[in-house]
């Protein structure tokens, strides 16, 4: 081998072991902490679904806190009020109301109700349920569990939809 290509060779070498060290000084991660599964990539969090923010720290449902007026059909009663809905601590995509009532975001405009007991009336019912949302507005129905049917509204007992007032 001549020494033009034992010195080629060395040098190819000696510029990638450079190249490596120079990208491992300069890990643009090293620094970074994402938070709630998050992860780091070219120095900036990559969050999961439910949560944001420049370490993955801040949760989706607190965006849907705040009052809303409601309009809301309860067996046949029509009633307008105020719905206070609140960000669920540990659970990135609920919020509940003052009620009570568990809403959880399924997709980023589709929300469930899951399975739960709620009081109307003095009366107990274990209830299920769907709708749809935006950031200043909400329409939700539901039904008793094991009978609501989203594609038929007889199987719906309550319906409320509602419009943000305050934060």
């Amino acid at each position: 081998m001549s020494k033009f290509v034992y010195l080629k060779a060395n040098t190819l070498i000696l510029y990638l072991f450079l190249g490596v060290m120079s990208q491992s000084c300069f890990d643009q991660c090293r620094k970074v902490d994402c938070n709630n599964s998050g992860y780091c990539y070219d120095g900036a969090c990559i969050c999961d679904k439910w949560y944001s923010g420049e370490n993955c720290d801040l949760r989706f449902n607190r965006n849907y806190e705040g009052l809303f007026q409601s309009s809301m059909d309860l067996m046949a009663r029509n009633e307008i009020d105020t719905i206070r809905f609140f960000a669920h601590q540990s659970i990135p995509n609920r919020v509940y109301t003052t009620g009570g009532l568990q809403i959880d975001f399924e997709t980023d405009f589709t929300l469930i109700i899951p399975v739960q007991e709620l009081i109307i009336d003095s009366m107990q019912f274990s209830i299920e349920g769907s709708g749809q949302f935006g950031l200043d507005f909400y329409e939700i129905e539901y039904g008793l569990s094991g009978e609501y049917d989203p594609l038929d509204s007889r199987t719906s007992i309550y319906n409320f939809s509602g419009t943000r007032v305050a934060e």
